[in-house]
């Protein structure tokens, strides 16, 4: 590896390593994040000169529609931000959109190769790893203490923990996403160790996956983990994939059953979120053109929900922007996110024609399926009022513009020249 690739593969690292950490807000008990985030921006920026200052004739050809379409998103998410009243956490959730749209602009604009990738993966790893762990010390260990002095001062305990990837399900997604990542880019062959490494790494997120909760990313996580098999022409006949599917299921119903019952979950979960969609929706018809603002969504449901439910959030991220940002900010969010998946998608099939179990093509369908985990939930759940999600989607679709770049000879010195896929 030259010492321009090896000081690129670092930075990624780093910034895979930020990216839990700092975007998702995991900081001490009641320390909002906002500060995390700029620094997150500032560090994206920094990655951006290094890229420019090493290796100027590596830019790739951007794609023209999606660019424009994010950036007139951007544009107006701002002037709405500045120009109009808007809620208590609208500033923090504009600068992880911010932060998110500079790494899509970025991946797009220099396109990873497959040993960058992994360096931004492993990073990003080891990030979740560290952010989990603490969640977990903070829940059991700092919180408790806490709890009493909060309660003597007069205060609310639950509004001072930030306990971020642990028992908060909006942070599930992101989790699901850094696991469906680890195994698309886990040695195989001979590597015993690797191998060993990362198993216990993927357990260990499991289980924090599991102690969160969520019934719907774990169920996602189920169908990503047969997408992943699937997508990489592995056998989903074998031991070891029955195996664990199995345990999989398990963990999931236990944790469904553990939570609440199956009524509650088709009574609230279910139908208590169609109605919220449909009181979203006459909301959206009224304020169709400019929307209620950013972040006052609850502030307005009162006048359109359909029954006595209340939320704060729709629960799903595109009725939610449509609502606050109108028909401008709404329809490019979702022309961006459709016309940069399908081209992610179809890139994604010329590298699926690489051998079955192909380290480039394992790496490839893991970001295919880890994008569509991130955006099914967000379309059940509030995941976008956790700055870790939108800034990983956004990142992966970014990689995903120039996804058979990552399919490459290693004896290249840049993925200007992409593998032919099938080529030997």
């Amino acid at each position: 590896m030259s010492e321009r690739a090896r000081q690129r593969s670092i930075a990624l690292f780093g910034v895979g390593f930020l990216v839990p950490l700092l975007g998702g807000g995991n900081v001490l008990v009641s320390v909002e994040p906002e500060l995390a985030i700029r620094y997150l921006a500032l560090a994206v920026v920094a990655l951006a000169g290094l890229f420019v200052a090493t290796e100027p004739e590596r830019a790739g050809a951007a794609p023209a529609a999606p660019m424009i379409a994010l950036a007139l998103l951007v544009c107006w998410w701002a002037a709405t931000l500045v120009l109009r009243p808007s809620g208590p956490h609208a500033a923090l959730e504009a600068e992880g959109l911010f932060c998110a749209a500079l790494l899509f602009a970025l991946s797009t604009w220099k396109p990873l190769d497959d040993t960058e990738f992994r360096a931004w993966t492993v990073g990003l790893v080891l990030g979740t790893l560290v952010t989990a762990a603490y969640g977990q010390y903070q829940y059991w260990v700092m919180f408790p203490r806490v709890a009493p002095l909060i309660v003597a001062a007069g205060g609310s305990p639950r509004l001072y923990v930030n306990a971020n990837f642990y028992n908060s399900n909006c942070y599930a997604p992101f989790v699901a996403a850094v696991i469906v990542l680890a195994v698309g880019v886990a040695p195989r062959g001979n590597a015993r160790w690797g191998r060993a490494g990362s198993a216990l790494v993927v357990s260990m997120l499991l289980v924090t996956l599991i102690l969160s909760q969520s019934r719907a990313t774990l169920a996602l996580l189920i169908f990503a983990g047969v997408a992943l098999a699937l997508g990489t022409g592995v056998a989903l006949a074998t031991r070891r994939a029955l195996l664990a599917l199995l345990l999989a299921l398990v963990a999931t119903a236990f944790a469904m059953l553990a939570k609440v019952g199956f009524e509650e979950l088709w009574q609230v979960g279910w139908l208590g979120r169609m109605a919220i969609w449909a009181g979203s929706l006459r909301m959206i018809r009224e304020h169709w053109l400019f929307g209620v603002g950013l972040g006052r969504f609850w502030d307005y449901f009162e006048q359109y929900r359909i029954n006595t439910f209340y939320t704060r959030y729709p629960h799903d991220f595109l009725l939610e922007v449509f609502a606050e940002l109108g028909i401008v900010g709404g329809g490019a969010l979702l022309f961006w996110l459709v016309a940069s998946y399908a081209r992610t998608i179809r890139l994604w099939l010329r590298v699926s024609r690489l051998a079955a179990g192909d380290a480039d093509r394992r790496a490839a369908t893991a970001i295919v399926v880890a994008i569509g985990l991130l955006v099914l939930h967000g379309l059940v759940d509030i995941d976008w009022h956790a700055p870790a999600n939108p800034v990983l989607l956004f990142a992966l679709l970014g990689v995903g513009q120039h996804l058979d770049r990552l399919a490459k000879p290693p004896s290249f010195a840049s993925a200007a020249q992409p593998r032919t896929p099938g080529a030997p």
